[in-house]
């Protein structure tokens, strides 16, 4: 597949905005200090969000040295639709995604490594007893 010019530009933006928000932008040699707000891509119904998302996680796991990619959803059709065109772009991605049941599950998946990326349920994120999350991501986490 090829991104349509709509989506390659957003997904520049989007990196380009990442890489802002994030402090790991150089301009003019120095990396400039991050304000953590990465920003939203608005697409129409139709319009390849889907696509957009892969080639936003190919050229960010490039260009952070492959950060920890969380993609939340909200709902079972979208969590398997996702996963599964991310899942068949696993040459443009560089590696394979995982679907993660629960939160004890992504957390035995990050004990393994850090780096990858993640697909969970909002609903399966929060639960009552959380378990702690933080010494199991690595430095570099994106939510998409």
């Amino acid at each position: 597949k090829i991104a349509a010019y709509h989506q390659y530009y957003a997904v520049n933006k989007a990196v380009e905005s990442t890489l802002k928000a994030s402090g790991f932008l150089k301009i003019d040699g120095k990396y400039i200090e991050g304000d953590r707000k990465g920003g939203v891509v608005w697409h129409t119904q139709g319009s390849g969000k889907s696509l957009s998302m892969v080639f936003y996680a190919g050229k960010i796991i490039l260009a952070l040295d492959n950060p920890t990619i969380l993609v939340i959803t909200d709902r079972n059709d979208l969590d398997n639709q996702l996963f599964d065109t991310f899942a068949s772009s696993k040459q443009l991605l560089r590696q394979e995604p995982v679907q993660a049941d629960d939160r004890n599950h992504l957390k035995n998946y990050l004990k393994l490594s850090p780096e990858g990326l993640f697909f969970l349920q909002y609903k399966n994120l929060i639960q009552r007893k959380a378990t702690y999350m933080k010494p199991y991501l690595k430095e570099k986490i994106l939510l998409l």
